[in-house]
């Protein structure tokens, strides 16, 4: 990736650094001194503060699936992964489409290769007086549907940190790291009472409700909400034990979800057809923690 440069946006305390040229990814997202995403610690999409996921999120099992007829075998893109995991967007270089001091508009354009269909990627950035809103959206630019998927995969400081989450149903993977049929969630998976990150060892995919995701840090008085809309209904929670961050993915389907026998309405499989867009949005509110207060405003962003 040849693009090393940073794009900073800024709004009322609030600082977004992104670097198209890394996969799209965004570099740190701060209030004040506050980082609240692990900040980027080195090059590499993973070591990022969150990068995009396009054409789908996760793992496609050995990279293979058979679509309307036709076997795929994409390749294996992040050794020694044994599986495909995450598309091709976060490991390309995005172009800036537009940039303004607290929005920007970042793009990447896919050519068929052994993902065998052409789309295109965006990403919109906008901060406002409560945080970010990100909106995502793929289109189809080939002549036959394709399997589509979109994402968003952030990485969230862990000391101290605390999670509450709707779960209502898990898709437990198994030591291949593929899902498995979806069921209920065990005590030590259900996050609706909220839960400290340190008692947690998730690498989960979960199906959730109405709730947005609430992510507390109780030492220094700071809560984020991260209200995804309706699309963005699956969320991966990772909690790597030892590690500094955290990850809360909002994503629109589970892992492998071209290979799985439960219908679409159930895994979030869509099948994009030529010239079709898929869109989602995401929002990241800050606000103080008030201890004993109740949280307003349940709602997510609105479908689109």
């Amino acid at each position: 990736m040849q693009n090393s440069r940073m794009i900073t946006l800024r709004h009322d305390g609030f600082e977004l650094g992104l670097l198209p040229g890394t996969g799209g990814a965004v570099a740190h997202f701060k209030h004040q001194d506050a980082n609240l995403l692990r900040p980027a610690t080195g090059r590499a999409p993973t070591d990022m503060a969150a990068f995009p996921l396009f054409p789908f999120s996760g793992r496609i099992g050995n990279g293979r699936f058979r679509w309307q007829g036709r076997d795929i075998q994409l390749d294996l893109n992040f050794p020694p992964e044994p599986h495909a995991i995450h598309g091709q967007s976060w490991l390309a270089e995005w172009d800036v489409v537009s940039a303004t001091s607290d929005r920007a508009l970042l793009r990447y354009v896919h050519a068929a290769d052994t993902w065998p269909w052409a789309y295109r990627a965006e990403q919109l950035f906008r901060l406002g007086p409560n945080g970010l809103v990100l909106e995502l959206s793929i289109t189809n630019l080939s002549d036959e549907a394709m399997p589509a998927g979109i994402g968003w995969h952030p990485y969230f400081p862990s000391a101290g940190a605390e999670i509450e989450a709707d779960t209502t149903i898990v898709w437990e993977t198994g030591p291949d790291m593929l899902p498995r049929p979806p069921r209920s969630p065990m005590a030590s998976e259900q996050l609706r009472e909220g839960a400290p990150i340190a008692e947690l060892s998730l690498d989960t995919p979960f199906t959730t409700a109405s709730r947005p995701v609430t992510i507390r840090w109780p030492e220094h008085r700071r809560m984020l909400r991260m209200l995804p809309d309706e699309l963005l209904r699956f969320l991966i929670v990772y909690t790597p034990p030892g590690e500094e961050f955290f990850c809360a993915e909002p994503v629109s389907h589970v892992p492998d979800m071209v290979n799985l026998a439960a219908p679409a309405s159930e895994t979030g499989l869509v099948a994009l057809t030529p010239g079709e867009t898929l869109k989602g949005a995401v929002r990241l509110e800050l606000s103080p923690l008030a201890t004993g207060s109740a949280e307003a405003d349940d709602g997510r962003v609105p479908a689109r």
